[in-house]
């Protein structure tokens, strides 16, 4: 299954960075090797390093969605090799509710350096993007629930929220995991979150909203935070006797990740300064 093709990165760029979360840290615990004829989801795709890391691991068929055209370019050029088992979208996923929402996409960063995988659509400016429902997209693949999604993964910049709580098919999804933004922690969110985002019923957007949904869909849950970023973490959610997890791998992974990934962007930031001219020599 391997392949040593060659993995494109911006440089000065967190680009390398998530590859290796994806691929050197499996920081999602991705299995050794898919079994059977597996149906992969990579919703905030990126430039493909989670693809890629499924797609190796033997995934017969991964579907990503990524709303920044750059990093849609990107992932387009670094997954070609695995041919028609890659099926790529330049859109952002979003709420199954409702149709009407205009989505913006506000990246964070500003063409040749710092963060190319923090874009998001929840805020009211930046560019105008094509979406698609997230509950469309599991009818269209799975061919209206005859067949079953074996993986979800959602890395969406908050997006996550109303993505699965306006969801109505859950049912059709063996595992799912991904990167949980609760930069609204446990506050009121009806002052820091937009109206397009909020969902009837829901109160708060934390991981533990997130964990008591999947439960309540009948999944089992888990989850890691960063001990670097008390408002991020992964979550991780199965059915019971399908787990596609490895456990055995996540969390010192997970940590070493989020160690390498603080130590880049101190550096980063560090040549960045020094080049404008804010960090003064000592002699």
């Amino acid at each position: 299954m391997r392949n040593e093709m060659p993995f494109r990165f911006r440089p000065g760029t967190t680009d390398k960075g998530e590859f290796l979360g994806s691929n050197r840290y499996n920081i999602y615990r991705l299995p050794k090797l898919f079994d059977g004829n597996n149906i992969v989801i990579d919703i905030g795709m990126h430039i493909g390093s989670f693809s890629y890391a499924c797609l190796q691991h033997g995934a017969n068929t991964v579907y990503g969605l990524e709303p920044d055209i750059e990093n849609f370019n990107l992932a387009t050029e670094n997954l070609k090799q695995f041919g028609s088992r890659i099926h790529l979208y330049n859109k952002a996923v979003w709420r199954s509710d409702r149709s009407d929402d205009k989505l913006f996409l506000k990246p964070y960063y500003n063409g040749n350096t710092s963060n190319t995988s923090a874009g998001t659509v929840m805020d009211e400016n930046g560019s105008a993007v094509e979406s698609i429902s997230f509950d469309d997209i599991i009818r269209n693949v799975t061919n209206g629930g005859q067949k079953r999604v074996r993986l979800v993964k959602l890395d969406c910049e908050g997006s996550e929220f109303p993505i699965l709580f306006t969801s109505k098919t859950l049912h059709l999804i063996d595992n799912i995991c991904g990167e949980c933004h609760t930069k609204f922690n446990d506050y009121n969110f009806s002052e820091y979150i937009p109206e397009k985002c909020r969902v009837e019923g829901v109160e708060r957007f934390t991981m533990k909203d997130i964990l008591d949904l999947l439960r309540k869909n009948g999944f089992i849950v888990d989850s890691v935070r960063s001990k670097y970023n008390t408002l991020e973490g992964i979550f991780f959610a199965w059915r019971r006797g399908n787990s596609i997890f490895d456990s055995s791998r996540g969390l010192i992974q997970f940590y070493g990740y989020w160690e390498n990934k603080c130590l880049w962007a101190l550096r980063m930031f560090y040549g960045l300064f020094k080049k404008i001219g804010l960090v003064k020599k000592f002699s």
